[in-house]
């Protein structure tokens, strides 16, 4: 909540972003990346991208160089920085001591890159949702203060007005007189909710997989995410089975990291087999499909671990894409059946009087 009032407010321009965001984050690795290929040694890699990098990244960078220089290691460096996901200086601290930081810079790269034009093309996909939201709402609205407009004409017609009329025009009345108490309604409401979610926090993420439209996106984006942070792991030499450990710190939904954490608490059973650890989390949890058990498990077997996951990866990447492209088809049908209604009973409740005010007017000038 306070990361999207914080999005809101830098938005609108009344607060200066002071927080650096994945594409800055991406160019910082970038630069590094490139003086670590042009065989600079760390410490002089990261004062070169001082110069270069963006201007929220340099006193960032100010303060690794600092913490470098009091001895720290880089991965430490970049903790204290708060900046840097957890699993990112993991990844560091894994290049870093067994020499492939190089190569680490390079992987946590083409991460970053994936998960920015997914989350483009997540934004992009659901563009027409929050679009056709707000023509609701301001279509709600406007209905409102067309009716009022018309309410003393119409109250100043000679005879009775059509009870459809008379009930559009007490419920504007409600609302208008009203409103206070439905703004306080809905803030209460508001209020309940998150209370009730910081209650139920498992219980409210695990519907975010269950949502109609918006769950199978979710969970092929949370899949794909945990199949490319494992395989980043895996690179660097780490074990399939602790990469889960990596996984579960980059997961926010706590249904989904209960579950990664189910299976390394399956894992570290002494007699439980590799497929049999995530089978049995996946029967409490139902959330993986089987083709990515029987896939990760032919990987280790084979000793391909990373093309497994990264095969994975790339086919929840294509289910992502094709379920976004559906999106609007899916949303335009009911939001325009929605409109219609609106106008419909709008004209209904004004028309109707109005018709029967021209009839009057005829036959009196007849």
């Amino acid at each position: 909540m306070k990361h999207i009032l914080y999005e809101l407010l830098v938005f609108l321009r009344l607060k200066k972003r002071t927080i650096p965001n994945d594409n800055e984050i991406l160019g910082y690795f970038r630069m590094f990346y490139l003086f670590l290929s042009a065989g600079m040694p760390v410490k002089e890699s990261i004062e070169q991208c001082k110069v270069i990098v963006s201007p929220l990244m340099q006193p960032i960078t100010k303060k690794i160089l600092s913490k470098l220089d009091n001895g720290d290691d880089l991965e430490l460096a970049m903790q204290e920085t708060k900046v840097f996901p957890k699993y990112i200086t993991d990844l560091v601290e894994a290049g870093r001591k067994n020499g492939s930081l190089k190569d680490i810079a390079l992987e946590i790269i083409f991460f970053l890159e994936q998960k920015i034009d997914i989350k483009r093309k997540v934004n992009s996909g659901l563009f027409i949702v929050k679009i056709m939201s707000f023509i609701l709402v301001v279509l709600i609205i406007a209905a409102f203060i067309v009716i009022n407009k018309f309410k003393e004409i119409l109250n100043d017609t000679k005879g009775e007005l059509p009870t459809f009329t008379k009930l559009v025009l007490d419920f504007g009345d409600i609302v208008s007189n009203n409103w206070y108490i439905i703004l306080f309604f809905v803030i209460v409401l508001l209020i309940s909710f998150k209370i009730l979610k910081k209650q139920y926090r498992e219980k409210f993420d695990s519907l975010m997989f269950k949502v109609p439209i918006y769950g199978p996106i979710y969970k092929n984006l949370s899949f794909y995410r945990m199949s490319r942070i494992m395989s980043l792991t895996v690179q660097t030499g780490i074990a399939v089975e602790d990469s889960f450990e990596y996984a579960s710190l980059a997961v926010d939904n706590i249904y989904f990291k209960n579950f990664i954490n189910k299976i390394i608490y399956n894992l570290n059973k002494k007699d439980m087999l590799f497929k049999d650890a995530i089978e049995k989390a996946n029967e409490e949890y139902k959330l993986l499909d089987n083709s990515f058990i029987l896939i990760l498990v032919a990987g280790r077997k084979s000793g391909n671990v990373k093309v497994a996951l990264d095969s994975c990866a790339a086919d929840y990447k294509r289910k992502l894409i094709s379920l976004l492209s559906t999106v609007s088809d899916k949303v335009i049908t009911p939001a325009l059946f929605i409109i219609f209604i609106i106008v419909a009973i709008i004209y209904a409740a004004i028309m109707l009087p109005i018709n029967n005010i021209w009839s009057s007017a005829q036959m009196m000038s007849k």
